[in-house]
């Protein structure tokens, strides 16, 4: 920087006139000088391994069930996926469950809302929707289950409590190699604790995975909210912290994927399962019509081999790697909608097993 100048900056506060100013004025709590959340607000948070981050949401939720609490997900199918699980599992049905995403239409979320602040006590799973521009009474804790996409974001979701020089507290979930999180918000003047890992955990998985094989509404949700999480926390503004590794990233979601084939899974809604199966045999029959008209291959030239430089090359690898995963996406999709049978899927996702 050519010619730098250095400014400091002292805050003041006025006065009105005829008064004291050695006595201590009445009014709310301000946040320091350089500090971006009050002082009032606690923010912590939590290390743990992928297959111990619900049951750590469900040891919390059963911990502050007469408080009011926010989650926030990634996605709008990560919190479908939560409000159709937690309220099954035995330790959150005596909680208030209610869910809010911007696929929701506008008339469904203001009622929510409205329930939720309206009620002494309860649970809101939401997305960044409800980050911004909303005041909700008395909420005692905001839990960041997955840390937002955009840093900013950060502060507008911790910003729902300690409102008004009121007290509260946050805490945000992270994976062990996330945790250089927590120093790039202190650089942003967002200081964090870390908090100790709940002991006591329930054995969610057995209970999910059961529901997924006998209720095929768990079983979309979960597989849902897996592919959406995956492309979701791949656009990471800080991609050098949130790195996507498959091995681990979908274990939350991954629990409820179909594990025999998907047609076996029935909706427990009898109404809902008998619009299912008219659905596959009526794309059932499309298909046999489509194969028997001959079909037009049309074969791309082969292009000559170019050597790229190394950044083009990741740049590449980077679009391949986000192609194959919507690919996958489709095909998900494509076996939900009954189009493709699980022995198809299983030879177009992994083509070794068809050899």
């Amino acid at each position: 920087m050519r010619n730098p100048v250095r400014v400091n900056v002292a805050v003041t506060f006025a006065q009105p006139k005829g008064t004291n100013r050695k006595a201590p004025q009445p009014g709310p709590v301000v946040q320091s000088v350089g500090r971006r959340t009050p002082s009032t607000l606690q923010i912590q948070y939590v290390v743990c391994e992928a297959s111990q981050k619900m049951p750590q949401l469900v040891a919390f939720l059963q911990e502050h069930k007469t408080q009011k609490v926010i989650v926030y997900f990634l996605t709008c199918a990560c919190v479908d996926f939560a409000s159709v699980v937690l309220p099954r599992l035995p330790q959150c049905k005596a909680l208030c469950i209610s869910a809010l995403h911007g696929k929701m239409k506008q008339a469904v979320r203001a009622t929510t809302l409205a329930a939720f602040a309206a009620a002494p006590a309860g649970v809101l799973l939401c997305t960044d929707v409800a980050a911004r521009g909303l005041d909700i009474p008395d909420v005692q804790w905001i839990v960041q289950f997955d840390p937002p996409q955009d840093p900013s974001a950060f502060v507008h979701r911790v910003g729902r409590t300690a409102r008004m020089g009121r007290s509260g507290n946050a805490v945000v979930y992270l994976f062990p190699h996330e945790t250089s999180y927590v120093e790039f918000l202190k650089v942003r003047n967002i200081p964090l604790q870390q908090a100790a890992l709940a002991r006591a955990l329930p054995d969610v998985q057995p209970i999910v995975q059961r529901q997924a094989e006998t209720d095929r509404l768990v079983m979309e949700a979960g597989t849902k909210a897996f592919l959406s999480y995956m492309r979701a926390y791949k656009e990471h503004h800080c991609r050098f912290i949130f790195r996507l590794q498959v091995g681990w990233q979908g274990c939350q979601c991954a629990i409820t994927l179909p594990v025999r084939p998907g047609r076996e899974v029935r909706f427990k809604d009898k109404a809902r399962e008998k619009q299912r199966q008219a659905a596959l045999k009526q794309r059932l029959r499309q298909r046999r019509e489509a194969a028997a008209q001959p079909e037009q291959q049309h074969k791309a030239p082969l292009k000559p081999e170019v050597h790229l430089p190394a950044a083009k090359r990741r740049k590449l690898q980077d679009k391949e790697d986000l192609d194959e995963l919507q690919r996958d996406y489709s095909l998900m999709r494509r076996l939900k909608k009954g189009k493709i049978s699980v022995a198809e899927f299983e030879l177009e996702t992994d083509p070794q097993e068809g050899l």
